[in-house]
């Protein structure tokens, strides 16, 4: 006998939180998303806006000044995942 093995599809949705990336997941969810599909949600830091200020470099700039930057943009960043998230699971989407 012939079975049909259904394998899971995986699905990567970048998230910026932004209007666009609102309503791309909303976009997703309605239109491509199928029942038993795994979502995963990726967002990336760009740490650059912190190693300078305007046209000067801020790198050989105060260590800790630096590292509490790129904290603050890693709780923003774990902050909006966790949105994005709790957003999507709404509808029953596996995340």
């Amino acid at each position: 006998m012939d079975t049909v093995e259904k394998k899971q599809r995986i699905c990567v949705l970048a998230v910026d939180g932004s209007k666009h990336s609102d309503l791309a997941l909303k976009w997703y969810t309605e239109n491509v998303h199928k029942s038993g599909d795994k979502v995963l949600l990726t967002h990336c830091v760009d740490h650059r806006k912190h190693l300078t200020y305007g046209s000067v470099s801020m790198v050989p700039g105060n260590p800790d000044s630096i590292t509490h930057a790129f904290a603050a943009e890693e709780k923003k960043a774990k902050e909006l995942m966790e949105n994005e998230q709790a957003d999507i699971e709404d509808p029953g989407v596996n995340c």
